[in-house]
């Protein structure tokens, strides 16, 4: 870092922090990986240094969250359109049934499951994300009748577009 004071740093942290988060000082994740970055650190340069790089993994977990919800919604409104913009053309689709790579492959297997249910509805149980996965538990009903309960794993690329999702059905 060129000659950047350790005022100017923390000025940095504290805006970015301000920018970023909605509640900065209660925000157990975040606070949680700036005490892992920043544990046995020597300085308060390098401590500021790696709670900068816990900002950047907070705010990327929350990325991930919001993008794994609107690929539900998506899914729910049977909206081909939104998934096909939110995966990569290698995506991968696992589940209890199948396993299938490939943009025309996954959204095949997607228009399938959007014709034969008249109706989809996802209730959104937990949410877990990391810097680059999604676990979200979910209850699916289908058609009014049929009730699943699954855990889909999204993985992200640095875009933000998704690589691939594996489905657990539960019981």
């Amino acid at each position: 870092m060129p000659n950047t004071s350790l005022d100017e740093l923390r000025d940095t942290v504290e805006r970015m922090e301000d920018r970023l988060l909605d509640q900065p000082a209660g925000a157990p994740g975040y606070e949680a990986l700036v005490a892992r970055f920043a544990a046995d650190l020597p300085n308060e340069r390098d401590r500021r240094l790696a709670q900068s790089a816990a900002l950047m993994v907070h705010q990327q977990q929350a990325v991930n969250a919001t993008l794994a919800t609107r690929f539900l919604e998506a899914y729910a409104a049977k909206d081909l359109d939104t998934i096909a913009s939110m995966i990569t053309p290698n995506v991968r689709l696992r589940d209890w049934n199948l396993a299938v790579s490939g943009r025309e492959a996954f959204l095949a297997e997607t228009r399938k499951n959007f014709e034969e249910a008249e109706r989809i509805a996802i209730d959104l149980l937990h949410l877990h994300a990391t810097a680059g996965s999604v676990a979200a538990e979910m209850r699916i009903l289908v058609n009014e009748d049929i009730e699943l309960t699954v855990v889909d794993v999204f993985d992200f690329d640095h875009q933000g577009r998704i690589t691939a999702v594996r489905s657990y059905k539960g019981i």
